[in-house]
């Protein structure tokens, strides 16, 4: 098992970064407590969904309470491609913690055959925050919470995309314990289900 903390900044000569059945655990930064990104493009992957088969993400925490965003990963300005990687127990959290296991604010992101538990945000997005294009395709994100507001996923730009993808048994302490809408879209297809979140599915979009 190998442990990484990594950022990827413009004033190093890093423009990819590729991880596979690789477990980032307890790492600890202002942001993006395991992986801070603002250029270039990192993927992380496994080859199936099994702990030991995949890349994860365990206990990684951002503590800042200014921009203290993504406990795991926080992409501000790059390209993330997530597949095959499961994030538990992370955490945002500062008093604008965001996005306890992903934050995606101004780059591109891709997740697919990848999982979300445990993670925690001290604002907003238990589990996931974004604010730009976001794709997720059989993702299950669970049990994740946020002490404001969308315990599964907060959108606040963007268009995010639901592709045979669970969000249930998450928690919010305001509005929309699945998903919470602030600004941009949410489309779900191929059978994507919200249900059983407190303290609603979903708020701010038809979608769900």
């Amino acid at each position: 098992t190998e442990i990484y903390t990594l950022s990827l900044h413009d004033a190093l000569p890093i423009s990819e970064a590729w991880f596979n059945t690789t477990t980032f655990i307890d790492n600890e930064a202002n942001a993006g407590g395991a992986i801070y990104i603002d250029s270039g493009h990192v993927s992380t992957n496994g080859t199936s969904t099994g702990a030991s088969a995949s890349t994860n993400f365990v206990g990684n925490e951002a503590t800042a309470n200014v921009n203290g965003f993504g406990g795991a990963i926080d992409n501000s300005g790059g390209v993330i491609t997530v597949n095959f990687t499961n994030f538990s127990n992370n955490e945002a959290s500062g008093t604008g913690g965001d996005g306890g296991a992903l934050n995606n604010d101004g780059g591109v992101g891709s997740v697919s055959n990848s999982g979300f538990s445990g993670n925690f945000a001290n604002r907003d997005g238990g589990a996931i925050y974004t604010s730009t294009s976001l794709n997720l395709t059989s993702v299950n994100i669970a049990g994740n919470r946020a002490g404001r507001n969308g315990g599964g996923i907060l959108v606040a730009g963007g268009n995010t995309s639901l592709n045979k993808t669970v969000v249930s048994g998450n928690f919010a302490g305001n509005l929309g314990g699945g998903i919470r809408v602030t600004g941009g879209t949410v489309s779900l297809t191929n059978f994507s289900l919200v249900k059983a979140n407190f303290p609603s599915n979903c708020s701010g979009t038809p979608a769900c």
